[in-house]
């Protein structure tokens, strides 16, 4: 007698202790995945397990994973994927020096190439409601919190202790900020809903955090994100400051997650019959059968004219999140666009002197309320007032 999916189930939750981190959950993985060929129930049990978490922690696994031809079944199974970012390899006699520009530009190149690699597989994927949670943390072989072994950690540990100009450990990249580099290309990958960062020096490399705010600005569909960063880098002020500068950009589509729309249509075009395609009659001659269809008539403009109360409403947001940025120098937020309409906005600070910008196809004024928050936000930031401009788009 066939036994039923859920007490099978329940059988398979014994064969394996909960693992207690990444190497114990390969081990556990490559155990439990040999009871798959028991059945098709097994199987589908088993490889619900098994194909849980990823943990893609050297370049050889990384392009194994991009390579895998994965079906629909097995890609819904995965929940978690931990990305260990491989870098170059370093000798002994290096561990006494710190890190060159050379080699810290390898290693963003790698970093850059690893991420990049990912998403362009997962932004094929099918999206699905629970989405997938992202690790994402560096070392190099060479580093100490590679080793497997804790003696040997604990051995390298105390020779650096003796002399500490033998083995930096891990000062030997403590300015080697890994940052994604120009080749980074944006993508959107809806199918990542938490994403989790680790940067600090005594678990891996560190990583820069405006690069984390970069690789979030890829993930339309975050729910969840955790940054365990560190920029105190006290033997170089310089590089914290650089480190603590923000420069900030987006770029929204013009309607709301709720479906409501940011623009309507201006009341002075809603009886354009403008034709712009090539395969149809401006001039409107032929009979109207031959013509293209309204709704596939291109360059009429629709939906131009933005809805005040979603902007102002969205520029209050933007405000007070302004005031909690002691170190914000630029903002900016546009529309993609949207028939001929279009609304850009951008918050500058140059010399002492921050100006914001609405720029709008049918002017933008926002109300007085919103205007006081952005003169908060250049006083706390200046000690000036604000300088402000309305530009006209059209």
């Amino acid at each position: 007698m066939a036994l039923s999916p859920e007490l099978t189930g329940l059988i398979v939750s014994y064969i394996t202790a909960p693992p207690l981190n990444p190497r114990d959950q390969r081990r556990a993985q490559s155990y439990l995945s040999q009871y798959a060929t028991v059945n098709c129930v097994w199987q589908e049990i088993i490889e619900k397990r098994t194909f849980s978490t990823l943990c893609l922690g050297t370049a050889k696994r990384l392009d194994e994973f991009r390579r895998l031809n994965l079906d629909s079944r097995r890609k819904s199974y995965i929940q978690r994927i931990d990305l260990i970012v491989e870098l170059e390899l370093y000798d002994v006699d290096a561990r006494s020096r710190f890190e060159t520009d050379q080699e810290h530009q390898r290693n963003n190149m790698l970093f850059t190439q690893a991420i990049q690699s990912l998403l362009q597989v997962l932004s094929l994927w099918p999206n699905n409601t629970r989405g997938i949670e992202l690790s994402i943390t560096a070392q190099s072989p060479s580093d100490m919190s590679a080793i497997p072994d804790q003696r040997e950690r604990r051995m390298r540990i105390k020779a650096a202790r003796f002399d500490r100009t033998e083995d930096l450990l891990n000062r030997r990249f403590e300015k080697s900020y890994l940052q994604l580099d120009e080749s980074f290309k944006s993508l959107s990958v809806p199918l990542i809903s938490s994403l989790n960062v680790d940067g600090l020096s005594w678990n891996g490399r560190v990583i820069q955090p405006a690069s984390c705010a970069r690789l979030a600005s890829n993930l339309p569909c975050l729910r969840s994100v955790t940054l365990a960063l560190s920029d105190v880098c006290k033997r170089d002020k310089p590089l914290r400051k650089r480190n603590r500068n923000v420069s900030f950009s987006a770029e929204f589509r013009p309607v709301t997650p709720s479906g409501d729309w940011l623009f309507e249509r201006d009341p002075n075009e809603l009886n354009s019959d403008k034709i712009d395609s090539e395969d149809s009659d401006p001039e409107g001659e032929s009979p109207d059968y031959v013509r293209t269809a309204p709704e596939d008539r291109s360059g009429g403009h629709i939906r131009s004219k933005i809805i005040p109360a979603f902007f102002n409403e969205l520029y209050r947001s933007a405000g007070q999140a302004a005031l909690r940025m002691p170190r914000l120098k630029y903002m900016s937020l546009q529309t993609t666009r949207c028939g001929f309409g279009g609304h850009r906005f951008r918050y500058e600070i140059k010399n002492g002197v921050a100006k914001v910008t609405w720029a709008d196809v049918h002017v933008f004024h926002p109300e007085d309320n919103i205007l006081q928050i952005w003169k908060d936000v250049a006083s706390r930031h200046t000690g000036n007032d604000l300088e402000v401009k309305i530009a006209d788009l059209s």
